[in-house]
């Protein structure tokens, strides 16, 4: 009996042995929020002091994206955290990114905040639960000792993305629900313009956009606790949120929407963990769209005519990824170019085209496309006002609208493109 029983504890050993070298793919989550920022214990509607005011939901929503992970099996390695003052919010960035180090090729890292936030002179900051910030500093001409102070008080965020691994097979997921506007004095303009440097296996969503506050309580937990509850691959969840976010906050004619940045790795990297899985009571996306078509057509299929006139308006590429799963890319595009065609007037859009895009051209010929996403000309506001107006009316095929250049990395003048490299991923 001993030796079966030895033998039973050394297969058993074995067995857990070969699961660690095969590496599992892992999804790890630090949920934080703030919103006692005195410590008083209670929340108060007036701010006492220097500190911040205090706020109602944050650590509601932290609980609510809790649950949403689990409904989507993401695991039991959730670590939640609440009222965290700068040592304690710095410390457990600093365990998490050495978790995320450790975690096996394929794996997902998620990350969510919510609580006051700020961006100044270009930085992006996470205010933690006792931070003071003097009047004194309010002031014009304190543009020095107001960076030392927030340095010294806040966490700024690309300090804290150099923190964690770069690694091309991990990819971190990181949500923002906080202001992005600049409470103190400032001359300098590029501060509502500035885009975060994020790295490549980054992918990063604020609730707000630059220059603009996140209310108590926004529209950006809401969208994304549901869209989660949904399910599919991180970076589609993303797109989803956005285009959702920016379709309300056209209806609603002003305030801010939910912007995303990512890197390229964060994109690309195909992986069971980058796919969160609905539970069995959410209703799974009909498969109208993804029936297989008969003929698959190369080259391009136009829909609509260019008009006469004097300028007309930015035509259209719609490209469908060629390789496998295929034909569903292929009718997904077409079915998307009739509904923008049907109605190419309202959205100022000129001649709508779809066009194949051969993996080898996509691989090679700088095109770099992982997703669904849309590109625009740098510069040109009227085609990022197009492709943004397409994305929150067609939230559901999660596009993420970004400047970029045509073939050779030269300027595409009234030109716009769009790409199906996904399929469909709504209802």
């Amino acid at each position: 009996m001993k030796a079966v029983s030895a033998l039973m504890i050394f297969c058993a050993s074995t067995v857990l042995l070969q699961a660690q070298a095969a590496g599992e793919t892992r999804r790890v989550a630090l949920l934080i929020g703030n919103w006692d920022y005195d410590l008083s214990g209670e929340w108060e509607e007036s701010p006492r002091q220097d500190f911040q005011a205090d706020l109602k939901n944050p650590c509601e929503d932290v609980n609510r994206v809790k649950q949403s992970l689990e409904r989507v099996r993401f695991g039991n390695d959730i670590d939640v955290a609440c009222n965290l003052h700068l040592q304690g919010f710095k410390r457990k960035l600093e365990d998490f990114a050495k978790k995320v180090e450790r975690l096996p090729p394929g794996s997902l890292a998620f990350i969510f905040y919510s609580g006051h936030g700020l961006q100044q002179y270009g930085y992006i900051w996470s205010l933690p639960v006792l931070m003071e910030l003097p009047r004194d500093l309010l002031q014009d001409g304190r543009e020095n000792q107001q960076i030392q102070h927030l340095s010294k008080e806040a966490v700024e965020i690309q300090a804290a993305l150099r923190k964690f691994t770069h690694r091309t097979d991990i990819a971190i997921y990181i949500a923002l629900d906080q202001c992005r506007n600049a409470p103190l004095p400032s001359k300098i303009a590029f501060n509502n313009g500035f885009n975060p440097a994020i790295p490549e296996n980054v992918g990063i969503q604020f609730s707000s956009t630059p220059g603009e506050t996140s209310p108590d309580g926004s529209e950006m937990v809401r969208l994304l606790t549901a869209e989660l509850e949904r399910g599919g691959k991180i970076t589609d969840i993303a797109g989803r949120v956005y285009g959702k976010s920016l379709d309300l906050f056209r209806k609603k004619g002003g305030g801010s929407y939910s912007v995303n940045y990512s890197g390229r790795d964060f994109q690309r990297l195909q992986s069971p963990a980058m796919n969160l899985q609905a539970a069995p009571n959410v209703a799974p996306p009909p498969p109208t769209l993804l029936q297989a078509v008969d003929k698959v057509v190369r080259g391009r299929q136009e829909l609509r005519a260019k008009p006469a006139g004097a300028k007309p308006p930015p035509s259209l590429d719609i490209f469908w990824c060629e390789g496998e799963g295929e034909r569903a890319r292929y009718s997904t595009a077409m079915d998307l170019a009739k509904k923008i065609a049907n109605n190419a007037p309202a959205y100022g859009v000129g001649r709508v085209a779809v066009r194949s895009l051969p993996v080898q051209t996509n691989l090679h010929g700088n095109y770099n496309v992982w997703r669904n996403l849309m590109r625009y000309d740098p510069g040109e506001d009227n085609e990022k006002f197009i492709l943004e107006s397409i994305a929150s009316k067609f939230s559901e095929y999660a596009f993420l609208p970004q400047r970029g250049t045509g073939f050779g990395k030269k300027p595409t003048y009234n030109y716009m493109s769009a790409f199906i490299c996904e399929g469909f991923t709504g209802r």
